[in-house]
């Protein structure tokens, strides 16, 4: 989900070409290999993986917010699979809605227990570091939850 966050130098988008995994200081990076759809420029993503490599049991728990992606790339990306998923079959929608949910859960864990709003470092990748102007109310929790309820059932989820 990162890497389709991301933009080449020229605004094009990236598409993933090769994944791979090595070893590098001991610890496993999942690196994957890009090319800009628009003027081929290549480019490489490293992720550390060790946090769950080698314990399939830890793949996709997740206990801390983000450090990549913020709470705004987390709704924008919520939204566009929701959106997206209005056009598909029912299997792809079901998918689609799923990824949405994620989209969702990791958006909430930036909010402080109880708090209607995400926490003030939670728009990291935003210029200033601030949620964009006038776009609070878009992380309002009942707006959020209500955007939740259109996933519900897609994927299993914990309870929040």
């Amino acid at each position: 989900m990162y890497v389709a966050l991301q933009r080449c130098e020229c605004g094009g988008p990236l598409d993933t070409e090769k994944q791979t995994l090595v070893c590098e200081d001991a610890a496993p990076l999942d690196v994957l290999s890009t090319r800009c759809s628009q003027c081929s420029k290549t480019r490489l993503f490293r992720f550390d993986i060790s946090a769950f490599y080698g314990d399939l049991s830890k793949y996709g728990v997740i206990t801390r917010p983000s450090k990549i992606i913020d709470a705004l790339e987390w709704l924008t990306l919520a939204v566009l699979f929701i959106r997206d998923a209005e056009s598909k079959s029912d299997d792809e929608k079901k998918l689609m809605l799923g990824e949405a949910d994620f989209c969702l859960e990791q958006l909430f864990m930036f909010y402080p227990e109880g708090g209607d709003v995400p926490s003030g470092d939670a728009f990291f990748n935003q210029s200033e570091g601030n949620v964009p102007e006038g776009r609070l109310d878009l992380f309002r929790r009942p707006r959020i939850m209500m955007l939740k309820s259109q996933t519900r059932g897609s994927r299993v989820s914990k309870e929040e």
